[in-house]
């Protein structure tokens, strides 16, 4: 309350200052009117003439407008000063009445949280009845309302909090102590240990089984008793390093798992839980929150092995490159994969354009392996494979719609040559003669309507033939001939040689003609990309198609299935971190476990070295 008086008391102040002010100018004013008029200097001469008065006055009169002017602009500067004292003062106002309205709550939070403990006085220990007595009882609110700037409302420090129990069944005891000063580096192993406090950790351990066969998982609570050492160099009390996990509930071996998981598993955080309380019973305590700290806990530690992985994607000779979509709280985002022979890294954007990867294929000068999407292109300093698989797709797509359409016109002429057979032979029947089965019904067509899907048959049997013609040039990479990627570069045609005969391919087509404007797409798609067609036959083990790409997204697109939705961009960050780990260990066949486990233990990983250990 001191000192929202002190606010009202320097308004009041303000305001009967402003206005002294304003009284001692329109009384200073006036004063300067009345001895403008009649100053001596200023009253014109009596000897004078009438008319030599007139410009006098006149002078005197313009004077006196000018100031009447001045005093209306200082009157409006006043009121305008007037009204935002008045716009502060009911600010304060309602700022003081929410204030006592808070007060007023904690107050009766205070008295009944006393009424309880007076009926729940029987049930209260000893220690506890004698400290009301004292006046040392535990309050609700005893902090809250003792100053006029606190407003905490809460529990008090040191009360007993509500969070995860602590377990009662202890498994185990170790004792944890320093062994160096971390100051003087000096050895702490002579001196003496002085316990300090304990924590219970739970964790998983994988142990064998009784045989030594199989793996089993066993959930444990680890006491460890936390000493401390005092350095006799430096005179300071050393306590151990416990990393990351200093303040933690669950251990190393817990937290790895619950990762491993939704990464490996694709499953939702209320599956997880399930599935912990199913294979480890209903004591396990974690909730859904704690488990999306887990992901963004280790950021730090994360990002270095990801720049690591990005240092080595843009080491390879060629790199596949494609996008799928991403919804993020109901926004359409985008997910990049970027993925060599033995490498896979995601990449999370807002947009589908080629700034949106930029960072990623900064100073990457190998060959882009991508489909005709137009942002490739813009990357103009790497050579580039157009996938060759998206245009043998294109071309089957466009052969089965021409058999489809030449499906239902000869279905359709059959019928109306039945309806015309039926109607000639009831014709010859004599009348009052009964025919036997249904007629069949089909719309007829006119000589024009025939004659117009005979010719539209014609010229889809055409396009069949040539879409076949160019489809079986594009197969050739994948069948066992010298287009093949996987025969040796000596068995292998030349990639001028291949541009070559695609050239006399299209041109052989164009001599034809092109009927359909689908197979005409095609055959321009052919020849704006004609010299990226077969950049393969230049490198050895690389692939003329996109595949790999496609199939690395197939995993994150199970998740988006199952999620449907992400609702934080940075956890969908780290998910996509973890899931280029996971996806470029499967990859090397390299345990993505050991990996996570050495990530979370704060411990300095090597990618290079972890992923290809022979090198």
């Amino acid at each position: 309350m001191g000192i929202w008086r002190r606010i009202s008391n320097f308004f009041n102040t303000c305001l009967h200052l402003l206005k002294q002010i304003w009284h001692s100018l329109v009384s200073r004013k006036r004063q300067e009117r009345i001895s403008l008029v009649f100053s001596s200097a200023s009253l014109p001469d009596p000897k004078l003439t009438v008319e030599k008065w007139i410009p006098q006055i006149n002078a005197l009169q313009d004077a006196l407008q000018q100031k009447d002017v001045e005093l209306a602009k200082q009157a409006d500067q006043l009121k305008a000063q007037i009204a935002v004292v008045e716009k502060i003062e009911h600010e304060k106002a309602v700022i003081e009445a929410r204030y006592q309205k808070k007060l007023k709550a904690a107050e009766v939070k205070k008295r009944n949280l006393a009424q309880y403990h007076e009926r729940k006085k029987d049930t209260r220990t000893l220690k506890q009845q004698v400290e009301d007595i004292v006046g040392k009882g535990p309050k609700w609110l005893p902090h809250a309302c003792e100053t006029p700037l606190s407003h905490i409302i809460g529990k008090p420090l040191g009360s007993s909090g509500a969070g995860r129990p602590r377990p009662e069944l202890i498994h185990e005891t170790q004792d944890l102590m320093p062994h160096k000063c971390f100051h003087c580096d000096l050895a702490l192993d002579a001196q003496p240990a002085y316990y300090v406090y304990d924590t219970v950790v739970t964790d998983l351990h994988r142990e064998l089984d009784e045989v030594g066969a199989y793996d089993i998982l066993r959930m444990k609570n680890i006491c460890y008793r936390i000493h401390r050492k005092k350095c006799p160099r430096c005179h300071r009390w050393i306590y151990p390093v416990r990393g990351l996990f200093h303040n933690a509930r669950f251990g190393v071996g817990f937290v790895c798992y619950v990762i491993s998981h939704r990464i490996l598993l694709n499953l939702t955080y209320i599956d997880i839980l399930r599935d912990l309380r199913k294979i480890f019973g209903f004591t396990v305590t974690v909730s859904e929150t704690a488990i999306i700290d887990w992901f963004l806990k280790f950021e730090a530690q994360i990002h270095a092995v990801y720049t690591q992985l990005e240092a080595l994607v843009k080491e390879a000779n060629f790199a596949h490159i494609d996008e799928t979509g991403l919804p993020m709280r109901g926004q359409n985002w985008w997910l990049w994969v970027v993925c060599t022979a033995n490498l896979v890294l995601y990449h999370q954007s807002t947009g589908r354009g080629h700034t949106d990867i930029e960072d990623i294929l900064k100073g990457f000068q190998g060959t882009i392996i991508a489909d005709f999407f137009r942002a490739y292109e813009k990357f103009k300093n790497n050579p580039h494979q157009k996938c060759m698989a998206h245009l043998l797709s294109a071309i089957i797509e466009l052969m089965v719609k021409l058999e489809k359409e030449n499906e239902r016109m000869t279905l359709k002429i059959t019928k109306c040559e039945a309806v015309q057979a039926r109607e000639q032979a009831d014709a010859e029947v004599e009348r009052g003669t009964k025919t036997r089965g249904r007629k069949p019904k089909a719309e007829m067509l006119t000589s024009s309507q025939l004659d117009m899907m005979e010719r539209r048959s014609q010229a889809n049997q055409k396009t069949l033939r040539q879409a076949s013609t160019l489809g079986a040039f594009f197969r050739q990479p994948f069948q066992d001939t010298v287009y093949n990627w996987e025969k040796p570069s000596t068995e292998r045609i030349s990639r001028a040689t291949a541009e070559s005969q695609l050239n006399e391919l299209l041109i052989s087509l164009r001599t034809q003609g092109i009927d359909d404007d689908d197979l005409e797409n095609l055959l321009k798609r052919c020849e704006k990309f004609r010299l990226e067609l077969f950049t393969y036959l230049d490198h050895p083990d690389m692939p003329p198609d996109n595949n790999r790409a496609e199939r690395n997204l197939r995993k994150f697109a199970k998740q988006r299935r199952i999620s449907g939705d992400f609702k934080s961009p940075l956890v969908g960050k780290h998910l996509v971190t973890y899931l280029s780990l996971y996806m470029t260990c499967v990859t090397n066949e390299r345990d993505f476990d050991h990996l996570l486990h050495d990530i979370v233990t704060g411990e300095t990983v090597d990618l290079r070295a972890f992923l290809f250990p022979d090198d």
